[in-house]
């Protein structure tokens, strides 16, 4: 009966957590304000670009992925090139994420992203 209790409880917790949603990207970047200008780096890697202006400092990264989407026509875009949408699968296209950190004193300020791969 024991055995029986711990099994549903495991369960329980299991299912649970499979419904709890994914972390915003807000949530997944929010730890990072207040850190220094090396932890950024250290955490995010070397940015793509940096500009300083006003005493602020702005690091900027870059990033390119293949997302899944279903085809909206019957010619889509693939890793390969131009194909034919056949049945409705899946397929791949381009999209892109800009991220910019504000440091202000050595420390992340805030941040902000645009693209629509984000």
């Amino acid at each position: 009966m024991r055995t029986i209790r711990i099994s549903a409880a495991i369960f329980t917790l299991g299912a649970l957590a499979a419904c709890t949603p994914a972390p915003t990207l807000d949530e997944r970047l929010g730890y990072l304000v207040g850190r220094t200008e090396g932890m950024l780096v250290t955490d995010m890697g070397v940015p793509s670009r940096t500009y300083e202006t006003e005493g602020k400092r702005f690091l900027q990264y870059d990033q390119e992925r293949n997302i899944p989407t279903s085809a909206p026509s019957p010619w889509v875009m693939t890793p390969w090139g131009l194909r034919p949408a056949y049945g409705g699968g899946v397929y791949y296209r381009p999209a892109q994420c800009s991220i910019t950190f504000t440091l202000v004193e050595g420390r992340v300020q805030a941040f902000s992203y645009r693209g629509d791969g984000c």
